[in-house]
């Protein structure tokens, strides 16, 4: 069903949430507009993060992950001998790959290790399908952005470079304390107050928290071209450079340059949703169709990409003298070419008609079979974001650090700063998640993903690493029924959504497939759908019915973007975004990463554990103890405790008798940094017709029976 929107009243805040929201910090006044970063500074950034955040970062390039030539003579990029200290003559291409190492040691992609160039992490190059699986980094969605395919549009990679550092530091910022002492404690109050003094609160560092347990990003693909100001890689058009409706007989002029052998090495070994390749010389942002022999002529799932870049534009806003991003087909907006990259990656998989084998002779060939692609590899949203006008930006458009996640059309907004948002909502939307936010009008500190705390969601996890919240034995009408508050994020339309509850000791022992990490596993899906679960459709759990030490499960999900799946076209669905949403038979597969339908396509949000008690909380402290907990109270009354909050008691507990394994995977994206970039993602879910400027950034929020919009920050 659609459900109907109403606004609520602003929240009061708990004493806790008082605690921990630090007041900003006065008194700064530091020049914090941004500004285009050279080549050598991209290099220096990115080897700064890399060393800075080791649990979240791994910095390697095209060369040493796929074998790949250098582009260019001597004296191009003598800087990168700052990377591996080897005079070679041309650039290297690099990979800045962000994901969450602790919660995903088993990757097949990226494994934890130490290079021998003082970077955070190696690269593994042994065959995906070599390893056991069983945290369920397969199904985490990958984010493909690209920041400079040509080289003297110079919005995109820095752009990129500063998405990537807001990312890591609200990151590691949520993941303190990592134990309970008081510098543990002391240094995540500091932090939060950093982030809060630039205009972001807890729910944007939790949200941009969420991101980082991803992959890759990119933000010069054309390193040689970037390094040089030049359009092209030594005379040759990357963007022209894909095997997508090329003239026929033209297989010798197709991967001839090492930007485009790059992108195409991170397609063969990812499987991207969704993505973005930053541009310059207008202002406007295409999706397919941009090829000649498809002008005029509307793509499939056409309705969910203009839905998608209707909200890039909106959240990404304007600013003086520059209006919020047109959008439409390449074709009508743009120009149509041949040998696109943004056609290639969206169809090239089940378009072959229009598809070639490259046979190059540039820097000793390239194997016939690189360009052979199997059913799943190219089938994303890839767009084209024309960033600016002018390919070189005056520093006084690109916007300012503060309130980074605000959409607002003031000065501060900008070339920068607008894209940053842009790229986060690409994140965003990879996905669709469900996340139980609070009970009883407690919001919840913790978010149910926390970068390098494995602990909560890894296998062996015990239920009690789960949020836990007490809530009383219900004695009159007031106790008798917990409303429950929840966000569905990643989606444009909610169709239906509901909260589901039972006993613990009705879960299977684990909630994610053994074998792969899918979540929820068959055998959780059966219990869930079983009597022994309640379907609450006012949106509360009856806590009377239960005694006293009961220890339930509550769960919330939702089916989203339906319309997707039946647009007033004859086209049926044929990218990784709309099947995944709308067609629980989908299964696609690709060096081992998947994306599949959900069974009725429903999306569960990860569990949360109601306690019901009176004076005890099953082996805690009395409830009159925990002081520092955050609580709820009404009327002189506790009417909830989140018992097992992080920066106030200790991750573990003594209970060990309900073991449950559960997964990160379900909400969980890749991000790739090259100067190319992949990520994956959370922003506020969003409905086409919502407002989309500063204060109107929104999640959809659930309010036991009411449906609400909450302000994002």
């Amino acid at each position: 069903m659609c459900m109907n929107m109403a606004r609520p009243a602003t929240p009061v805040a708990t004493s806790y949430q008082s605690a921990i929201e630090t007041p900003p910090i006065q008194g700064t006044n530091l020049d914090d507009s941004y500004q285009i970063l050279t080549s050598r500074q991209i290099l220096s950034r990115l080897q700064s993060l890399a060393q800075t955040y080791p649990a979240f970062v791994t910095l390697t390039t095209t060369q040493e992950w796929f074998g790949l030539e250098r582009a260019g003579q001597v004296g191009d990029c003598e800087f990168d001998v700052d990377y591996d200290g080897q005079t070679t003559a041309g650039c290297n291409v690099y990979v800045l790959v962000i994901h969450d190492k602790l919660a995903y040691p088993d990757d097949g992609d990226i494994m934890p290790g130490t290079s021998g160039n003082g970077n955070s992490s190696s690269v593994n190059h042994t065959s995906y399908d070599t390893y056991e699986q069983s945290s369920g980094w397969r199904y985490i969605p990958d984010v493909f952005l690209s920041g400079a395919v040509h080289g003297n549009e110079r919005v995109g990679p820095t752009t990129l470079v500063e998405l990537a550092e807001l990312l890591l530091e609200a990151g590691h910022c949520e993941s303190l304390p990592r134990n309970q002492s008081t510098a543990a404690l002391a240094e995540a109050f500091k932090c939060r107050a950093a982030l809060k003094n630039r205009g972001i609160s807890s729910s944007d560092r939790r949200w941009l928290a969420r991101l980082v347990a991803t992959r890759l990003i990119i933000p010069t693909a054309n390193a040689l071209g970037y390094s040089r100001d030049e359009r092209r890689e030594d005379g040759i058009d990357p963007n022209r450079d894909f095997p997508f409706d090329i003239l026929p007989g033209s297989e010798e002029l197709c991967m001839q340059t090492i930007a485009g052998r790059s992108i195409n090495e991170l397609f063969r070994s990812h499987l991207f949703p969704i993505g973005l390749t930053f541009h310059g010389g207008m202002e406007v942002i295409g999706y397919e169709w941009g090829a000649p022999t498809y002008l005029n002529k509307d793509a499939p799932d056409a309705l969910a990409q203009d839905t998608i870049a209707n909200a890039y534009s909106r959240y990404a806003n304007g600013f003086p003298h520059h209006r919020a991003y047109d959008y439409g087909t390449m074709n009508d907006k743009v120009y149509y070419v041949r040998g696109g990259m943004e056609d290639w990656a969206f169809a090239g998989s089940w378009d072959p008609d229009r598809v070639v084998q490259c046979n190059p002779k540039t820097y000793g060939g390239y194997p016939l079979e690189k360009t052979l692609y199997n059913n799943s590899t190219l089938r994303a949203f890839n767009m084209l974001v024309e960033t600016s006008v002018h390919k070189h930006p005056s520093k006084q458009t690109l916007g300012n650090r503060s309130q980074p996640l605000d959409s607002y059309s003031g000065r501060d907004n900008g070339h920068i700063a607008r894209n940053i948002r842009l790229a986060l909502l690409a994140v965003e939307v990879v996905e669709p998640y469900v996340i139980i936010r609070g009970i009883e009008g407690l919001e919840l500190e913790d978010d149910d993903i926390v970068p390098s705390m494995n602990s909560r969601f890894s296998n062996g996890a015990q239920y009690d690493n789960t949020r836990i919240i007490w809530v009383p034995v219900g004695t009159s009408n007031e106790d008798k029924f917990k409303s429950i508050m929840w966000t569905v994020g990643g989606a444009f339309d909610i169709d239906y959504t509901e909260i589901l509850y039972g006993l613990w000791d009705a879960l299977p022992t684990n909630l994610v497939n053994s074998s792969d990490g899918f979540y929820p596993s068959n055998e959780t899906l059966k219990a869930i759908n079983s009597k022994a679960f309640t379907i609450s459709l006012p949106s509360h759990v009856d806590a009377w019915m239960y005694p006293p030490g009961t220890k339930l499960a509550v769960f919330a999900r939702a089916k989203v973007d339906s319309s997707w799946r039946y647009p007033p076209t004859d086209n049926t669905p044929v990218s990784h975004i709309v099947n995944a949403r709308t067609n629980p038979a989908y299964y696609a597969t690709n060096s081992g990463k998947i994306i599949r339908g959900r069974e009725y396509n429903w999306w569960y949000s990860v569990p949360v554990t109601l306690v019901v008690g009176d004076d005890f909380v099953d082996g805690f402290k009395h409830v009159t103890t925990l002081d520092r907990s955050p609580r709820k109270e009404v009327d002189g009354r506790t009417v909830a405790i989140h018992v097992n909050a992080r920066l106030v008691l200790p991750l573990t507990h003594a209970s060990t008798s309900h073991t449950r394994e559960l997964s990160r995977n379900h909400i969980l994206v890749p991000i790739i940094l090259l100067f190319l970039v992949t990520m994956t993602s959370m922003l506020p879910s969003l409905r086409k017709k919502m407002s989309l400027r500063r204060n109107d950034a929104q999640s959809t929020t659930h309010y036991g029976s009411i449906t609400t919009i909450e302000k994002l920050g």
